[in-house]
């Protein structure tokens, strides 16, 4: 893990914690900054990674390690990824990532990312090689199938004692677009009757991931959830989270279900199994590898803050959520400054909270990360 103690010891609230030759931090605490002071809640630890050297556009996911966080946006407005090991390193390593735009994700086994728009799939040993991916490189495979052209996919992996196992791209084909700019207001759920999910599977076609894969279903049985969109899985592959609202678009919350499949030969059959409902504002979730925590970025208006600020009233501002399954709690984990926008919350595999800081104010682009779930599971240790 990135940052981490070399022993591997101890709880992974130690990590991050890295100096540079001077004793200084090298991801200092919010709590440090004049810009980001307030931003930890809950006795947590926000720690800012990197400031990103180009414009962010849409979300921000990291590989399970932290190693590498890619965002939409970067040199030319394409998308981009950055090596925080070379941060570790006291250098500055962006990655260019060309033909791609928007919706990076990372596979749970830390071996292999895609980006939507061509279904664009790679292991991710060209991140460690390359510093302008074409996605040509024989690390890369473009996938096949209709509906690989969707936006706002999330992958799983099954879980098993290899490195090739299937591994699943989840698409819905209702979502709501968010840019990161809202003020006062989530975007709207709107997800109507003939809302659908497609789970595509893509299998490796060799006994390793130098191999590359291909898909094995090219046109998945689209499975209904009506009324339900921004659908988001596990990394295992086993449960989902779908947002809900009202006829008017306003968001309630999330459902969750169970994921079941069955591998009948060149197909799988998947089926949902409802699990429960989790009351909380916010936009996409995502769930911690362990499926303990669900967490979301929610655009806050006046209710959330002194209805008499004008800063918050006039420039809005977003702040990272979370619900705990275990403790059965939701808590908000941030406080940003009016005008300041933190989004799209990803975890890496030890618990660690990655996310977006967009300072609109300050034109300035951020990758953060929060230790709040990696307390939590300190404090009350998941059975």
């Amino acid at each position: 893990m990135l940052g981490c103690p070399a022993n591997g010891e101890g709880s992974p609230v130690e990590c991050l914690k890295n100096k540079d030759a001077d004793g200084k931090d090298i991801f200092p605490s919010s709590a440090d900054t004049d810009f980001g002071r307030g931003w930890a809640l809950e006795g947590s630890t926000v720690r800012v990674l990197r400031a990103l050297t180009h414009p962010n556009s849409f979300w921000l996911r990291s590989s399970a390690d932290g190693r590498f966080a890619a965002t939409g946006g970067g040199a030319g407005g394409g998308s981009q990824a950055i090596d925080l090991q070379a941060t570790l390193e006291g250098r500055v390593r962006d990655i260019k990532l060309t033909g791609v735009s928007y919706d990076p994700d990372f596979f749970p086994d830390n071996k292999a990312f895609m980006f939507q728009g061509g279904a664009k799939f790679c292991t991710q040993n060209v991140l460690e090689r390359v510093d302008n991916v074409l996605f040509t490189e024989p690390e890369c495979t473009r996938l096949t199938g209709d509906g690989h052209s969707a936006l706002y996919q999330t992958v799983g992996q099954t879980i098993g004692d290899n490195s090739i196992g299937d591994r699943f791209i989840l698409y819905g084909n209702q979502h709501a677009n968010d840019p990161g700019s809202q003020v006062g207001e989530d975007t709207s759920a709107t997800a109507g009757p003939d809302s659908t999910i497609q789970v595509f599977t893509v299998v490796a076609q060799g006994n390793d991931d130098e191999d590359g894969y291909k898909t094995l279903d090219d046109h998945p049985e689209r499975i209904p959830l009506p009324y339900r969109g921004d659908t988001m899985m596990t990394r295992s592959g086993t449960v989902i989270s779908s947002r809900f609202g009202n006829a008017e678009g306003v968001p309630f919350g999330y459902m969750i279900d169970k994921l079941n499949k069955q591998r009948f030969g060149n197909k799988y059959l998947f089926t949902t199994e409802p699990m429960g409902t989790v009351c909380m504002p916010g936009n996409k979730a995502n769930f911690s590898f362990d499926e303990r925590f669900l967490a979301t970025h929610h655009y806050t208006n006046a209710s959330d803050h002194d209805p008499g600020d004008v800063g918050y009233r006039e420039n809005g501002s977003a702040d990272i959520y979370v619900a705990d399954f275990v403790t059965k709690q939701k808590k908000r984990i941030t406080k940003m400054a009016p005008n300041q926008f933190a989004l799209f919350p990803h975890f890496r595999s030890d618990g660690w909270l990655y996310f977006l800081v967009v300072d609109k104010g300050a034109r300035k682009y951020y990758v953060a990360a929060s230790d709040w779930a990696v307390r939590q599971v300190d404090a009350t240790p998941t059975p």
